[in-house]
């Protein structure tokens, strides 16, 4: 009887499953590993607790998310070995000063730009702030903050190479 059912969930377990799917799974793959360890495990699941067609989405929306974590904690673990075997073991006192003084060639051609341009790119360039946050503390939309950023970019790059 179960058997029966899953055939005719399939469909719906596929369009469900196109939502969680990216580049860490295929649909198809993913409905199928969700369905084998249902077989495998089926005395486990209660009627009582609700449909099944409500407890295999769970299933495959909980996977989806498992293979999401692992594909990044993937991506983070290739940066690490990168990182540890190509980064420098510390940074000289030239390099440091260049970087401080590109630093303070930044802040400078910043101060030049009106103000209407210098303060949404000093909130998100120098201290690292989102475009939701700049938005909320200027009172307006993020895609505003984003579009005056990308202005202020196109500034610094001319007063950058006039110079």
């Amino acid at each position: 009887m179960v058997r029966e059912e899953l055939e005719l969930l399939l469909p719906d377990l596929r369009t469900w499953a196109k939502k969680f799917a990216g580049p860490h799974y295929d649909v198809d793959d993913l409905v199928t590993d969700v369905i084998i360890k249902f077989l495998e495990r089926a005395d486990r699941f209660k009627p009582e607790r609700g449909p099944l067609k409500n407890y295999l989405f769970s299933c495959i929306r909980n996977r989806a998310f498992d293979a999401m974590k692992a594909y990044h904690r993937k991506g983070q673990q290739r940066l690490r070995k990168y990182l540890h075997e190509e980064a420098p073991l510390y940074i000289t006192d030239e390099q440091q000063a260049s970087g401080i003084e590109l630093r303070m060639e930044l802040e400078d051609r910043v101060q030049r730009l009106p103000k209407r341009l210098a303060e949404p790119f000093r909130l998100f360039a120098l201290e690292g702030r989102g475009y939701p946050e700049i938005a909320q503390m200027m009172g307006v939309q993020p895609a505003y903050v984003k579009s005056l950023i990308h202005r202020a970019r196109a500034k610094i790059r001319e007063l950058f190479d006039a110079a």
